[in-house]
């Protein structure tokens, strides 16, 4: 179980932000660098899809790092007592 679970933290603490930051220079990347076959000495004939495709890598980046900085770093500024227990009591229901 603690192999399971040290596992689990080398991935959330180092693998995740990297596929993050890798999905979004990969869309960087393809937006600021199309496809050479498709380009001329002065123009670029692009089409729809190979606009758009770029935002398919970037967005989906963007949403794994926001995942990794509200589960590593976030919830470890608010301290673990903030995590494990509620902060409604039942005291506040009544009056």
């Amino acid at each position: 179980m603690k192999t399971l679970k040290n596992i689990f933290n080398f991935y959330y603490r180092y693998i995740q932000p990297l596929m993050g930051l890798g999905l979004i220079v990969t869309g960087v990347f393809k937006y600021f660098y199309p496809a050479p076959e498709l380009c001329t000495e002065t123009f670029c004939a692009v089409s729809m899809l190979s606009q758009v495709e770029p935002f398919g890598y970037a967005i989906p980046g963007l949403f794994v790092l926001g995942m990794w900085f509200k589960d590593v770093i976030w919830d470890a500024a608010e301290g673990e007592d903030a995590t494990r227990k509620g902060r409604v009591k039942p005291e506040d229901f009544v009056k």
